[in-house]
């Protein structure tokens, strides 16, 4: 369908051996640590985060192709993302919400499906302000793992008043918390009750 998954079968040994997996198997990751950081993320076979993360990737390789001057891999990379994009589009978007869902046999809507949409290009330019109404409405509903690609959607959307509020936020769900907590990092949680 145009759509990468974990769930289909077609993780070979051969491909786990090549890519050196620990595991016998690859599984989805929305967000870490698992828990109020995924905003209620719905797994599905086909789903939005990784198919965004897909896309973007594709993008970048097909830049780099070009710079190498490998124009078949050019070629080949920018039908991939293509068809990537136009999947997205026809299988993850819900017409009537204006939003992306988190998978295709789902309506459920999260932060992540809509802030990495949004961060990778795939929002077309018509809806950014609909897509931006609802990551304001989810505030800080990811971890720190995901919070840069919350910032890269919100300043590439040009909100940067609500990118400044996250940055400078004393909410629990902040930078400002771990320094409170006595980090002298950024930690994998919010707070120490997050792990």
């Amino acid at each position: 369908n145009g759509l990468i998954s974990t769930r289909t079968g077609k993780q070979s040994s051969e491909l786990m051996k090549n890519i050196h997996a620990l595991r016998g198997s690859m599984a989805d990751l929305v967000d870490w640590p698992h828990g109020e950081e995924t905003d209620s993320f719905v797994f599905t076979t086909y789903n939005a985060v990784v198919n965004a993360l897909h896309y973007k990737a594709l993008c970048d390789m097909t830049k780099i192709a070009k710079l190498l001057g490998k124009n078949d891999d050019v070629i080949l990379l920018d039908k991939y993302s293509r068809e990537t994009y136009k999947a997205f589009q026809s299988l993850l978007w819900n017409k009537n919400k204006r939003l992306f869902k988190d998978g295709v046999d789902t309506e459920h809507i999260s932060l992540h499906s809509n802030m990495m949409a949004l961060a990778f290009g795939l929002v077309p330019e018509k809806y950014i302000d609909d897509v931006m109404t609802f990551i304001r409405s989810r505030g800080m509903a990811c971890g720190p793992y995901t919070s840069l690609f919350l910032l890269d959607a919100v300043y590439k959307a040009g909100d940067a008043d609500y990118g400044l509020s996250l940055l400078t936020s004393k909410e629990e769900r902040s930078w400002y918390n771990m320094i409170r907590t006595g980090s002298t990092v950024t930690m994998e949680a919010w707070d120490k009750k997050y792990k």
